[in-house]
């Protein structure tokens, strides 16, 4: 039986790919942004074409020990612009006309379904795209407070959960029964698991993906069958006052991404061999920095995946950032994103058999195998 979870995160709102993974030695990156470019001195080096934000320090011991990947110039090959649009392109993985269908996570998941409670958790208050056409996703805003609480009113007397029970006793003889019972089988498993009433520890830093992420290293180290979580982080758009390497919104967001990445992936040190972490934003930024001191939309991004079992290190292909290879001013797709995701469906998590069924409209003569083992 595999036992593999998927991670996925994703960061909504677009992130500048630049000024995470900085091409520090490309003149044309600094001459398109005489302000806002990352100064050589202050980038972590990983090569001699890339290095990291140093907002992005959390990453530096996973990096040392070959369990994070990143690919550059990756994305959809749709030239969309849009938020919703990319965002949903990306989350199903199928084509612009498809865009209301499931997702590729949903896919993957109904695939290979084992028909245990909790097999997917969205953390958060909605289940995302990506998890759409497994029905048996749950939606878990917050460990603590996922119960039911006491009945109000005048005269009345128990709770909700007592009252629903003696309703909808098992098995449940059609759809809302089963539901109902199928829904206080996950509260049972939660309860009994003892994963209610715990603070973010500090290690996980000061912010909303922290405590999702801290309540997703519960779920694992609980053993519950857990087989996908889904985390969404926003914030990225940052059309004017993305601010200078060492201040500023990016700073910010990045410090708080990596600090609860680096705290989850060290939480969990146990499961590192069965778990993959898979990054993913709707679409990059232009190169140039606008007049407000931001970046606008753009095409090209980067993907970021840690794992217990992939190759690390910097992957797909990188073109430098001139004139003569920009698509419209943008970083170009070089890496079909499918690729790396098929990649972890099969050789992470087994699924090969599925991939035709998980990625449909997959494009033909594409690289595969991207930067996992």
């Amino acid at each position: 039986m595999n036992d593999h979870i998927i991670v996925s995160i994703f960061l909504r709102g677009a992130m500048d790919g630049l000024s995470y993974l900085v091409p520090h030695g490309d003149d044309d990156y600094r001459a398109a942004r005489p302000d806002l470019a990352v100064p050589t001195s202050a980038v972590m080096t990983l090569d001699e074409t890339f290095g990291l934000h140093p907002a992005a320090a959390p990453l530096w011991d996973i990096w040392q020990k070959g369990q994070l990947a990143l690919v550059p110039a990756s994305g959809s090959i749709d030239e969309s612009r849009s938020h919703f649009d990319a965002s949903a392109i990306v989350e199903t993985g199928l084509g612009p006309s498809e865009i209301g269908g499931s997702g590729w996570l949903g896919r993957y998941l109904t695939s290979s379904a084992r028909g245990d409670q909790l097999e997917a958790v969205a953390v958060g208050r909605i289940v995302p795209r990506v998890l759409l056409g497994f029905p048996a996703a749950i939606g878990l805003a917050n460990l603590e407070t996922f119960r039911l609480g006491p009945l109000r009113g005048q005269g009345i007397s128990g709770t909700v959960d007592t009252a629903v029970r003696d309703l909808y006793p098992p098995p449940g003889s059609d759809l809302i029964s089963t539901q109902g019972v199928a829904s206080f089988g996950v509260l049972d498993t939660l309860e009994a698991a003892g994963l209610t009433g715990r603070d973010t520890p500090a290690e996980f830093g000061d912010s909303s993906i922290g405590s999702d992420l801290w309540q997703a290293s519960q779920l694992i180290e609980a053993d519950l069958g857990v087989r996908a979580i889904t985390a969404d982080f926003g914030g990225w758009d940052h059309h004017d006052g993305l601010g200078l390497f060492d201040d500023g919104r990016m700073r910010d967001q990045l410090d708080a991404l990596t600090n609860a990445l680096a705290g989850f992936w060290t939480s969990i040190a146990q499961h590192h061999d069965r778990v993959t972490i898979v990054i993913m934003t709707e679409f990059g930024r232009r190169v140039g920095q606008n007049s407000n001191g931001g970046t606008d939309h753009g095409h090209g991004g980067v993907m970021t995946v840690i794992g217990g079992g992939i190759n690390g290190g910097i992957h797909g292909d990188w073109v430098g950032l001139g004139s003569d290879v920009l698509d419209r001013g943008d970083v170009p797709v070089l890496t079909d994103y499918r690729t790396v995701l098929a990649e972890i469906v099969d050789r992470r998590a087994g699924a090969a058999g599925q991939l035709n069924e998980v990625f449909p409209e997959m494009p033909t003569g594409a690289a595969s195998y991207v930067g996992v083992a």
